[in-house]
């Protein structure tokens, strides 16, 4: 669901699973503290020249939040 909110954006470029397979992503975190529970992953990775601003990192911010949002109301609090 996140991936098609960010996608509503038609200025942003959103890749699923570029350029590595998110659909097992290594770490011990995610899948102990997270998958393993039934609770969702998710990751994000973002052009650091996108972010090494304070307003770029702000922006950044903002997009995400909005993107998650109505996603994380779905699960509830």
């Amino acid at each position: 669901p996140t991936i098609q909110e960010l996608r509503r954006d038609p200025d942003l470029c959103v890749g699923e699973n570029k350029p590595y397979d998110g659909a097992n992503p290594p770490g011990y975190a995610l899948h102990t503290h997270a998958g393993d529970n039934g609770l969702p992953i998710a990751v994000f990775e973002i052009r650091q020249d996108l972010i090494d601003t304070d307003q770029g990192a702000e922006l950044w911010a903002l997009i995400l939040a909005k993107a998650l949002t109505p996603v994380l109301a779905a699960y509830g609090p």
